[in-house]
């Protein structure tokens, strides 16, 4: 029980630093690897509640890498072409949107070119031609090879990046959190730090 409570801090932490110093300023984006119903999503969902006024999840095996790297348009106002990407992603950006967690989940299933404008996105706060809004914290999550769907990882240029956090929550444990406080699994008197 206190790996997962040390997991759970280690989470927190990042995310405050992400959010504090903002991606621009070196604080690594967040891996989460762990294994099918843990509970992965639904913590960052409950810890949304308490750090930010903005949740996206995506999933990273369901879209195209232009959802992310952008599609060319031209800016007739200033002459040049620049790459717009999808409107969900620039609501989590503007900058009047306040603060976010961006999840990216299923990491390990997304293609490698999927893969490729994540980690441009995570590593240098950029989608398109859109830089990020300084308060947003990344996250991609993924199953370990053995057990997500199509076999695949998570790319080395993105685990080697980020700030890997290993989930092994018992999914014992998580349901039993859920049968007792409902679809977070996690109650209220136990707010992050």
């Amino acid at each position: 029980m206190a790996t997962m409570l040390h997991q759970k801090l280690a989470l927190q932490i990042a995310i405050s630093a992400q959010l504090s110093r903002g991606i621009h300023n070196d604080c690594p984006p967040i891996h989460i690897l762990g294994g099918v119903g843990t509970g992965k999503t639904k913590y960052l969902e409950w810890l949304s509640q308490y750090y930010v006024s903005n949740f996206i999840g995506l999933s990273a095996s369901q879209i195209i890498p232009e959802f992310i790297s952008g599609i060319p348009y031209a800016d007739l106002a200033e002459g040049v072409a620049r790459l717009l990407p999808a409107d969900l992603l620039l609501d989590a950006i503007n900058a009047d949107a306040g603060d976010a967690i961006v999840l990216l989940d299923e990491m390990a299933d997304a293609p490698p070119m999927v893969q490729s404008a994540f980690h441009r996105l995570l590593t240098h706060g950029e989608a398109g031609s859109t830089k990020l809004a300084k308060r947003t914290a990344f996250v991609a999550a993924s199953n370990p090879p053995e057990i997500s769907t199509t076999g695949g990882a998570t790319s080395q240029a993105v685990t080697t990046r980020c700030c890997t956090v290993v989930w092994q929550d018992d999914p014992q444990d998580f349901a039993l959190n859920v049968s007792q406080y409902g679809a977070t699994g996690w109650s209220q008197d136990s707010a992050p730090i």
